[in-house]
């Protein structure tokens, strides 16, 4: 035992110590991650579905440490976020098959205090998530199912809306949560269900030991006796994300849909073992202002990162001292000079000295765009 409890501490040590890029996925712990709550995965699972043993069920879960009762809007997905499940099929490290899921929010009743009510003033409680019964889901939202494979994208959610499943509320508000749950589980043409919703997070660790320097409580984690493995009804380890939610997304598709040559083969055969992994991504940079959109191609949020900390500096100083010479009454109004700027095309002088026009300041910014899509091809 002694020698088993030291090559568990060595391995989690290794762990610990390994690159990054090793991991994939994360509970907050990847410094960037964390600043984007929404778009980090939390975790990922791929297995052989339980009920169809020709199927493969996959996993991505998103958004860690959610508290249920966390209202009034609780947690819906990122519509500004790109969510992907990848397949490698012929063991070469890239992806072959790609599903693709993007999510619409949609505000139905702006009057309403809270995204979610029911069985109060008038309004019915939530028993379903479209049609009669749903009034009270005033924030909704709906996704979109894209599997890209060779080269060509196919939309497997064609024709069908699909909802995303709310946070249980309470049993004021949904009486019958069960009912609502089974009402996310979409069934698409050839064997393919999806789901996506909020869930209670299945990841089971002691969290605080583990960042305690590995300060595991052996007394009652570990390797547990015979009599406490083999009793199912109860829990001996502290679980850290016991009561928080994650936002999951579920799919189920076929064996054959997956595999380099679209059959079904026995486990120990080369073109039966797939790599997989999920993936979140936003487009790259994005610059609105009174009159047109920018939207550059996506990209993933470390990249997005580090495209930002590079290049986005110098249009930050510039906003910055617009609004320094704006305070000051320095520049004429934004539409007069943006009209100026589209005329006159005026100095494109890095420098804002005191009376200088927003012409400038347009078209440094116009230039600031096109050095961000030339420094991402």
């Amino acid at each position: 035992m002694k020698h088993l409890k030291s090559m568990v501490a060595l391995v989690m040590a290794l762990l610990m110590l390994a690159p990054a890029n090793v991991f994939a996925s994360s509970h907050r712990e990847a410094p960037i991650t964390a600043l984007d709550r929404t778009a980090d995965v939390t975790d990922w699972y791929a297995f052989v579905s339980y009920d169809h043993p020709d199927r493969v069920t996959m996993i991505l879960n998103v958004d860690p440490f959610l508290e249920p009762s966390n209202g009034p809007n609780y947690f819906p997905f990122d519509p500004n976020v790109l969510y992907e499940m990848k397949i490698d099929n012929n063991q070469d490290g890239i992806e072959d098959v790609t599903f693709q899921f993007r999510f619409t929010t949609e505000i139905r009743q702006p009057g309403l205090f809270t995204g979610l009510v029911g069985g109060i003033a008038g309004i019915p409680p939530i028993t379903a998530l479209a049609g009669p019964g749903s009034e009270g889901l005033s924030l909704r939202q709906t996704y979109t199912v894209t599997m890209v494979k060779g080269g060509k994208s196919t939309l497997l959610s064609e024709g069908r809306t699909l909802y995303a499943v709310p946070s249980n509320v309470g049993p004021r508000t949904m009486p019958d949560y069960q009912s609502l749950f089974n009402q996310g589980i979409h069934q698409l043409p050839n064997n393919v269900r999806v789901f996506a919703g909020t869930v209670d997070d299945p990841f089971f660790i002691d969290l605080g030991a583990a960042f305690d320097s590995l300060n595991f409580r052996m007394g009652v984690g570990g390797v547990l006796p015979a009599s406490e493995d083999a009793d199912d009804a109860h829990n001996y380890a502290p679980d850290a994300v016991a009561g928080f939610n994650v936002n999951s997304i579920v799919l189920e598709v076929p064996i054959t849909t997956l595999t380099v040559d679209g059959k079904i083969h026995p486990a120990g055969d080369k073109q039966a073992v797939i790599g997989t992994y999920g993936s979140t991504s936003r487009h790259e940079i994005t610059v609105r202002s009174s009159t047109c959109t920018w939207t550059c191609s996506r990209i993933s949020a470390k990249q997005m990162m580090r495209v930002w900390s590079k290049c986005a500096r110098s249009s930050i100083l510039l906003v910055l001292k617009w609004l320094a010479a704006a305070r000051t009454g320095q520049l004429k109004s934004p539409s007069d000079r943006i009209t100026e700027a589209r005329s006159t095309g005026e100095s494109r002088s890095s420098s804002l000295t005191p009376g200088r026009s927003l012409s400038s300041i347009v078209i440094r910014a116009r230039v600031a765009l096109r050095f961000y899509a030339r420094f991402t091809t």
